[in-house]
């Protein structure tokens, strides 16, 4: 029932889907791919499954609705990657050659079986999704990447030609229909991936923050995959200050669980000493914005923090939540009727669960940065000497969200 839900769902609203920007680049012996995901939906998850019954381990990531988890990217254990990204609605679509029908997404099929972008292609060139629109992006840990879409009659399978490839919304391979469009986050992903030669993670964080979506179709998470060694960034809210970490061998070994992404982040934001500033003194007054109580400040004359100092910040956590106004004007409000009209008790009541209603209502469900203040100030630093600094939150016993790093110098 479930997975027919989300069948109709599928079929439904994949026009409502918004914009996603997908690029993967294979160089120098790494292989990285990234999803910025963008959508009204901002409860978004990701779910880890075992492997088990002859079926790779594998994870998600998507959205919670009232129909359930809606996948839009995932890996599995073997490095394999891949993700999904809307496209103009077609009514020209047929299954042509009656291949067999496969009612769930078929991508979910080559997380469970495939290891290879060729293992991929066989299953679509096998089975025909009649519910699937969009197109897809598959990437393995051995180089390979395919753009998967609908052609004229059938699927396509347009395989990378150079060391990345990037997809967003527009058919890859029609760029002669006046019906499709050219897009500029295609264009930006494609020019940074032309002119930077080597791969980070911090590269693909500057390209998926160069490329993210505001407004009512907003980039609600974004993914960053090393196929090779398993590892994951994730980032909340297009806020590409603070990310979490996920190693997908350790995540698989805790069983099949399922997370609310939003709950590992702090809404960090570092603030001074700012990014590549220069500082007279030999003292520094670090600041950021979080909503965590509890930090560890790492500064190190290495990029790599080889070798740091360590500085532990415990707050006194305080609820400070403020009352609403509209709560204390009425409040006022309500004692002055109350003398001058005491009779008047279930319109009293009636006006006390209107401004209960008012005060519980949520203005701003994700702020994309807190507005609480943290900072520390240390002295002795070393003249002519290149700093880099970064924060880690610690409200969580996993998944502990990190800043990125900042660097600095001393004159």
């Amino acid at each position: 029932m479930k997975k027919a839900l989300l069948i109709i769902l599928m079929s439904l609203n994949i026009s409502d889907l918004g914009a996603c920007t997908l690029f993967w680049s294979a160089r120098d012996d790494k292989i990285l791919c990234a999803k910025n995901m963008d959508w009204t939906n901002k409860d978004t998850r990701m779910l880890f499954i075992p492997a088990s019954d002859g079926k790779y381990g594998r994870m998600y990531f998507g959205i919670e609705s009232n129909y359930g988890f809606t996948n839009t990217s995932g890996m599995n254990e073997t490095g394999l990657w891949y993700a999904g990204a809307s496209l103009p609605e077609r009514t020209d679509i047929y299954n042509t050659y009656n291949k067999p029908r496969w009612d769930y997404e078929l991508v979910e099929k080559i997380m469970e079986e495939c290891s290879t972008v060729d293992e991929a292609i066989e299953i679509f060139s096998v089975y025909w999704e009649p519910h699937w629109s969009g197109h897809t992006l598959i990437a393995d840990k051995y180089g390979n990447c395919v753009a998967i879409e609908y052609g004229e009659k059938d699927v396509v399978f347009l395989r990378n030609q150079t060391d990345f490839q990037v997809m967003t919304n527009f058919y890859l391979s029609d760029t002669i229909n006046e019906r499709w469009y050219n897009c500029y986050r295609y264009n930006i992903a494609y020019e940074l991936l032309s002119n930077n030669t080597a791969l980070s993670f911090g590269l693909f964080r500057d390209i998926a923050e160069e490329t993210h979506a505001e407004g009512d179709y907003q980039t609600t998470l974004t993914t960053i995959h090393d196929l090779k060694n398993g590892f994951i960034q994730v980032y909340n809210m297009h806020n590409y200050h603070e990310f979490v970490n996920i190693n997908l061998a350790e995540e698989l070994e805790k069983g099949e669980h399922y997370l609310k992404c939003s709950d590992y982040f702090n809404q960090v934001q570092l603030l001074k000493p700012a990014i590549n500033s220069v500082l007279s003194s030999e003292e520094v007054t670090f600041s950021w914005n979080a909503d965590s109580y509890n930090y560890d400040l790492y500064y190190s004359k290495n990029e790599d923090f080889a070798d740091f100092e360590k500085i532990e910040i415990n707050i006194i956590h305080v609820n400070n939540s403020k009352i609403n106004p509209f709560l204390f004007i009425g409040l006022l409000a309500l004692l002055i009727f109350f003398k001058r009209n005491r009779k008047s008790v279930i319109f009293a009541s009636v006006f006390i669960l209107i401004l209960a209603g008012i005060s519980c209502e949520d203005i701003d469900l994700e702020p994309q940065f807190s507005k609480t203040n943290h900072f520390v100030t240390i002295k002795g630093l070393e003249p002519e000497t290149t700093y880099y600094w970064k924060i880690i939150c610690n409200n969580a016993e996993e998944y502990k969200s990190e800043s990125v790093t900042w660097k600095f110098e001393t004159l």
